[in-house]
């Protein structure tokens, strides 16, 4: 459980430093533009990064059963991944 706990934080900490961390154009200039790196950022890696952080562990201590088998795989499965394709092209159609 600890071991989770580090990870997910720094996928936490990748996550608020990628804000910071300058983008690059297609001419190797550098942009500052906190504004712009955000829209990016949100509009790229930002929803993967945060499904990333998610602690997937946690659903066992959620389930019904004592087990935690079959109800884990209900709440894991409640999740509804088959819309990510489709979330995936709306961001980048707006």
């Amino acid at each position: 459980m600890l071991v989770d706990f580090y990870f997910h934080l720094v996928f936490i900490v990748d996550i608020v430093l990628t804000f910071f961390t300058p983008l690059f154009t297609r001419d190797l200039n550098k942009i500052y533009d906190r504004r712009m790196i955000a829209k990016r950022y949100m509009q790229t890696w930002f929803w993967l990064d945060i499904m990333a952080c998610v602690p997937y562990s946690l659903f066992k201590y959620v389930s019904k059963s004592e087990d935690g088998s079959l109800d884990d795989w209900e709440n894991f499965k409640s999740l509804n991944f088959k819309r990510l394709p489709r979330l995936y092209i709306i961001l980048f159609l707006t």
